[in-house]
């Protein structure tokens, strides 16, 4: 699925999601998640407000999201599964 955005990745590759804390400016967001070492690609997720993503045109934009969508819900099933995170609602 990661192989869906632009570069190749390998399976056991690792990509890195910018998180941002929630700020009421978007320039705050962009001047914290900016890093030489670690451009933004493909998108961003800022906490308990969403991912933002982005692309050529919409479709792009769209796929680009419904990777993300995946892979973070793949990340979060695993960590549920080794006991690292508890489901929502879960005591």
């Amino acid at each position: 699925m990661a192989g869906s955005l632009d570069e190749a990745f390998l399976f056991a590759d690792t990509y890195l999601v910018n998180l941002a804390a929630a700020v009421q400016a978007l320039p705050q967001v962009r001047e914290r998640l900016s890093d030489a070492a670690r451009p933004l690609k493909y998108g961003y997720l800022i906490r308990k407000h969403g991912l933002y993503t982005w692309g050529r045109d919409l479709d792009e934009a769209r796929r680009h999201l419904e990777i993300f969508e995946f892979l973070l819900e793949c990340v979060a099933r695993r960590l549920i599964l080794t006991g690292e995170l508890r489901p929502a609602g879960v005591l």
